[in-house]
């Protein structure tokens, strides 16, 4: 069973399957798939959250959306609070049998393809940009913040939903009175922080050398920046300077408006960090994502700016990403003892409740 913390993270998604008042259903009982959220957010949100309710009521009240009384409910929730769904998948949704658990997969799968297709429309909308790596670059980010707010709107959906069961843990940990001894033991600091942080600057420099002995110079320029924990600590001013230094002798071209925003940093970090710290980072990651768009769109061979080569965009970076992290990233050591007993305590409470 999955610990605490994915459960509340999925507890969005098991409303969706319960009833009226009720605990969830039991797993084997086929109800409105949680998936239906994505969907219901993504057609009505617009006329606000209370519409969003009203589309995820409906499919709620459907019960089994694949018995003989359930499908035709569905098949009507959808026609009514999913037109785009509606007319994007009529051949799966026409091929429907009660019973059928293969057809439901696949209308399903329509389902979740409609909201990604939506949101890469909106994200190419009103495109001015002549250059095509800049306006799919736009829409990958595009894509990546409305994905967030996607999850906004599911947690401030459930947002009660999500509260009492953190309330019920802390009543059930208070009543457990978990000793010091069961206790799992937590590192004083992440041991993956000082790597992510490498791991960071390792991206900027690959992007920005032609060479490996500029790729390890410029590595080696951002590693001796980083402070040392068991050493003298430089002032904020001094490590802002430090990077960009290393920015401005070993990303360029590539990075120099990031470099430049880096420099005016440096002149008053103290005061200026507030305000120009996220959009420091944000520059630095749009020329990591635009690199990636190049790749894939050269790849794939894309030619124009579409939501359906957007969407492709997307799919080859997250690959190309994942690739990369396996290949650079070394797991620290876990205590799997320690683990286990986090995990026992929270199923612990899940068979409880």
């Amino acid at each position: 069973m999955a610990g605490f913390t994915i459960k509340v993270l999925m507890l969005a998604s098991a409303v969706v399957a319960m009833p009226q008042g009720g605990r969830e259903e039991p797993l084997g009982e086929r109800r409105a798939h949680p998936s239906l959220i994505n969907n219901c957010i993504a057609e009505n949100s617009k006329e606000g959250l209370d519409k969003v309710r009203d589309c995820l009521k409906c499919f709620e009240e459907t019960g089994d959306p694949l018995s003989e009384e359930g499908l035709p409910k569905a098949k009507a929730c959808t026609e009514e609070f999913l037109p785009r769904v509606n007319t994007d998948c009529a051949v799966p949704l026409e091929a429907m049998e009660p019973d059928n658990e293969e057809l439901g997969a696949e209308a399903l799968q329509c389902f979740a393809a409609v909201t990604q297709v939506m949101a890469a429309e909106e994200c190419i909308a009103d495109k001015e940009e002549a250059d095509m790596v800049e306006s799919l670059t736009d829409g990958v980010i595009c894509m990546k913040e409305m994905q967030s707010k996607m999850s906004a709107k599911i947690h401030k959906l459930f947002e009660k939903e999500i509260k009492k069961e953190f309330e019920k843990f802390k009543e059930f940990m208070e009543k457990k009175k978990v000793t010091e001894k069961e206790k799992p033991i937590m590192p004083k600091e992440d041991p993956m922080r000082d790597q992510m942080m490498s791991l960071i600057s390792k991206r900027h420099c690959e992007i920005a050398s032609g060479t490996p002995d500029e790729e390890a110079s410029c590595q080696e320029c951002f590693d001796s920046s980083r402070p040392d924990l068991s050493g003298s600590q430089p002032s904020k001013k001094e490590y802002v300077n430090s990077l960009a230094t290393c920015s401005a002798k070993h990303l360029s071209p590539q990075y120099d408006e990031c470099t430049s925003m880096m420099q005016e940093m440096a002149v008053d970090p103290e005061n200026k960090a507030k305000s120009m710290s996220k959009g420091i980072f944000f520059c630095y990651m749009r020329v990591v994502t635009k690199n990636l768009v190049e790749e894939c769109s050269n790849s794939i061979g894309i030619q124009e700016t579409t939501a359906e080569n957007l969407l492709g965009v997307m799919e080859c970076s997250s690959y190309r990403v994942f690739q990369w992290m396996r290949k650079n990233v070394r797991l620290p050591k876990i205590d799997y003892e320690d683990y286990e007993l986090a995990e026992a305590t929270t199923d612990d409470f899940y068979n409880e409740v």
